[in-house]
Order: structure tokens, then C-alpha cells, then sequence
């Protein structure tokens, strides 16, 4: 891989965006309390980002693709690399992420199960 100066206001915003995510997902189900028992949803920048939330994925996923790009052109453009050796290093480096976290979410999702009777929270159907 080329060794290229790092983006880090790239970074930063891909950073922001994964907090945006992580934060639309979370809080959209988990009801955390906020100031005077009142739920966080009531707080007008998490109704921006409940509406919004989606923008934070596509954002993510351009700057993700953006920096991809950005690390290897010079290495695909003089044939350094080949596309295959290129989608061989992608797969390597997400694939084992990825199985990981489905394992643990799933190991977490079953005890969670067994021991309220139900996926959802609260242990009853809404």
C-alpha cells in the first residue's frame, strides 16, 4: 500500500458520522433519561439526527470509499497491484471484523433472550 499522508479531517468527519450512527441507533432504542425525566428524544439535535440519520451512513460509507481510493490509486494506477490483490486485502481486513461482531451480537442477542423471554426491550410485544 502507498504510503500517503494521513487524512485526518477526513477521518475526523468519518469519526462524527460513525457517533452520528451509533447515536441514531441506540438512542432510537433505548429510551435513556434525560434532564427532569424527560426522554432524550426531546432534545432537538437528536430529532435532527433521528430524521437525518441516514445521511450520517451515506457519509460514512463515501468517506470510507473516498479514503480507500485515496491509499491505493498510485499503487493501481502504475499496476504496483492488481484489482484482485486489491479485493483480497479488502476481504482479509473486514471480513474477520465483521464475523467477530456478528458472533458476539449473537451470543449477546441469545443471553439476552433467555433471560428476559423476548428480543425486545422491555421483555413484552409493543
Amino acid at each position: 500500500m502507498n504510503q500517503r499522508k494521513r487524512l485526518d479531517y477526513i477521518d475526523s468527519i468519518r469519526g462524527l458520522a460513525a457517533i452520528g450512527i451509533a447515536c441514531v441507533y441506540h438512542l432510537n432504542t433505548v429510551p435513556f433519561p434525560y434532564k427532569n425525566g424527560s426522554s432524550l428524544n426531546d432534545v432537538k439535535v437528536m430529532q435532527w439526527l433521528y430524521s437525518n440519520g441516514y445521511l450520517m451512513v451515506e457519509l460514512f460509507f463515501i468517506l470510507s470509499g473516498f479514503i480507500s481510493f485515496y491509499c491505493y490509486q498510485n499503487a493501481i494506477c502504475v499496476k504496483k497491484i492488481s484489482l484482485g490483490t486489491f479485493i483480497k486485502r479488502r476481504v482479509v481486513r473486514i471480513f474477520p471484523v465483521m464475523w467477530i461482531s456478528l458472533i458476539i451480537a449473537s451470543v449477546l442477542s441469545v443471553v439476552y433472550f433467555m433471560h428476559n423471554g423476548s428480543f425486545l426491550l422491555g421483555g413484552g410485544v409493543r
